[in-house]
């Protein structure tokens, strides 16, 4: 009987417990759920379910990435209520997604919770406040000097309460600051509420002792304490090892130097080690006759100097072998610098005076380079700064001084009108010179303007230097009376005595007294005459048939005939005869008054332009007159 008896107990278990699955798990105290997740994002993974009670409570994890279907069912332990839900990616960024009773737009939608059940039972409340605590980790600092701790908090379970902070033990010379002292922690599944951190700043004086220190940290809630043990390390300061100051200099290998010249040349120094200091230079070793300075005297590296050397024309000439000296105190850079000094040679160059010519015309000088010392050496001359249409030939482009060459300077059709200074450069041994001349460029006059006078100019350089007991200059024709000559056969050409090439010297060159202005033009008796270009004499410029007039400065014109009266008897054809030929005569006089004026146009024409050019009205006349127009029409047109 007792055998049956548990059969049918076996059995009543057995048929009470198929018949509880049919029906939802019997739950105490807490809510049990499931769902599913659609239209997750493919990109911004992997991304984690979380859940929250509305009172910040974290729930146990639903999903994680890749899962996404049904997940086990979870539990929400204490009364029930509204669950928020949350998908948060590997960054912790969280979105909500929804609640069981209700959707949330965002990047995931179309969550679908379903209640498996939902019974609140009469069973005890497992939530009970707890949290953790987290140092900040070991920690070093210097005497005297300051490190900050970052000290947190995180809910582990229950319903939060705010923590206090405090640190121990406290070594000696160490003063402990919590900002702030207290917080409240939170759950890390929680996206909307701030983390509960404190900042522990641990501050030493300069007498803290040396060492490592083990300290606590406590934070304390009611019943519930936590703590995080750290190392506190007061180390010494790193010594910095002092360098010694060191530097390098670099200058040329040789320099060459012309014996009555100098040269530059540029020394440069870095920063090897150390503080930078001033650094003095010094040559030693060159010979006599040389001075050596340095620009600036001294620096302090990184930094250049530049070194001139100069030959005073007395140095012998060769290579030696100097030293180059770069000091600071005890600490000296040397290096060996090769000067060759060249023989001493030099030479002068000169020139004419200003050189007048007319457009598509050509006049020459003479280019002389006389040796002032040192063995005769080639050298190579070049014109330049001559202006757009004009050029200049050489007749030796290169010679011995002391030698000469002919400049040729030839200015085409289209060369600008005035005067210009072309510079010649003479180089050879080593040296280079120059020297300046002027070219005066004119419009050229009609062949057939003006008198049939042509007046010769000359042109003269300085005397040089007393040499020998002599001085010399270069004299030459500078008017175009031979081109003029060449196309009015009935041209006369004026001579003019050349000046004087040479003079004795004394100890103060003679003083020339000048006798007229020159070009100035002045009337003895029938003749009118014109002054030399120096001044020195008067020259017959043209003889007057009816006189000089000496107000004028001109040749006079014939006097008017009085009228005659008409004889008794004549016929009256006579008179008639008589009209017609005064009436022709006046038309003579008309049409040759309207040459003259078109012969003269070309001189108004020059008047007018030179006038802007701002040239004096006497410099205008004088140079009228030298190409061979009537002064006194050129005073009328002038007028």
């Amino acid at each position: 009987m007792k055998l049956i008896h548990l059969v049918l107990g076996i059995l009543l278990l057995v048929s009470l417990a198929i018949g509880q699955t049919d029906q939802p798990p019997s739950l105490t105290g807490f809510q049990q759920f499931y769902g599913a997740i659609t239209n997750l994002p493919t990109t911004g993974g992997p991304f984690t379910l979380r859940a929250q009670r509305a009172d910040g409570t974290a729930l146990t994890t639903l999903i994680t990435s890749g899962q996404y279907g049904y997940d086990p069912t979870f539990k929400v332990y204490g009364s029930s209520g509204q669950i928020s839900f949350f998908v948060v990616n590997a960054q912790n960024v969280a979105t909500a997604v929804g609640t069981p009773t209700s959707y949330a737009s965002g990047e995931v939608t179309n969550l679908n919770f379903a209640y498996s059940g939902s019974q609140t039972g009469t069973g005890s409340n497992s939530g009970t406040f707890d949290f953790s605590l987290s140092s900040g980790g070991d920690k070093s600092v210097v005497p005297g000097a300051a490190v900050i701790s970052t000290v947190s908090t995180t809910l582990i379970s229950g319903t939060a309460s705010a923590v206090t902070f405090s640190l121990s033990p406290l070594p000696a010379g160490v003063t402990a600051v919590f900002s702030p002292l207290s917080c409240t922690p939170v759950s890390p599944a929680s996206p909307t509420s701030p983390a509960c951190t404190t900042q522990l700043t641990l501050t030493t004086t300069a007498a803290t002792t040396l060492g490592t220190y083990q300290l606590t940290i406590t934070a304390t809630s009611g019943s519930v304490t936590k703590t995080a043990a750290f190392t506190l390390t007061v180390s010494a300061a790193p010594v910095i090892p002092i360098t010694a100051f060191d530097f390098s200099f670099s200058a040329p290998e040789s320099l060459i130097v012309n014996n009555g010249s100098s040269t530059t040349a540029t020394i440069s120094t870095a920063l090897v080690s150390g503080v930078t200091q001033p650094v003095n230079f010094s040559l030693s070793g060159y010979p006599t006759g040389v001075n050596v300075t340095f620009s600036p005297r001294s620096c302090s590296p990184p930094c250049s100097t530049t070194i001139t050397i100069l030959a005073n024309g007395s140095t012998p000439a060769g290579t030696s072998a100097l030293t180059m000296n770069a000091t600071n105190g005890t600490l000296v850079r040397q290096k060996t610098v090769s000067l060759a000094v060249n023989p001493f040679f030099d030479i002068s160059l000169s020139t004419t005076g200003t050189l007048s010519l007319n457009r598509s015309g050509s006049v020459a000088t003479m280019l002389t380079a006389t040796l002032l010392g040192g063995a005769p050496q080639p050298v190579v001359f070049n014109v330049t700064d001559l202006p757009l249409g004009v050029t200049a030939t050489l007749s030796q482009p290169t010679c011995t001084p002391t030698c000469s060459t002919t400049i040729t300077i030839a200015a085409s059709s289209s060369a600008p009108i005035g005067t210009f200074s072309p510079e010649v450069i003479a180089r050879g041994g080593g040296i280079t010179r120059s020297t300046s001349f002027g070219v005066r460029i004119s419009t050229p006059s009609s062949p057939s303007a003006g008198s049939a006078f042509c007046l010769e100019k000359w042109d003269c350089s300085e005397y040089r230097p007393c040499q020998n007991n002599q001085q010399t200059r270069v004299c030459q024709r500078t008017d175009d009376c031979d081109q003029r000559k060449a196309n009015n056969a009935n041209l006369q050409i004026t001579e003019i005595p050349k000046p004087d090439e040479v003079l004795i010297c004394q100890s103060a060159s003679p003083a020339l007294t000048r006798v007229c202005t020159p070009y100035g033009s002045r009337c003895i008796g029938s003749n009118m005459q014109q002054c030399s270009f120096d001044g020195m004499q008067w020259t017959d410029l043209q003889r007057c048939p009816n006189g000089c007039d000496s107000t004028q400065t001109q040749c006079a014109e014939a006097a008017a005939k009085e009228p005659t009266q008409k004889p008794a008897g004549i016929a009256s054809w006579i008179y008639y005869l008589s009209g017609s030929l005064i009436l022709i005569i006046g038309l003579v006089i008309v049409i040759l008054s309207i040459l003259g004026h078109k012969k003269y146009a070309p001189a108004k024409e020059y008047i007018a332009e030179s006038r802007e050019k701002g040239y004096s009205d006497s410099q205008i006349r004088d140079r009228l007159v030298n190409e061979g127009w009537d002064e006194g029409r050129i005073r009328k047109l002038m007028r």
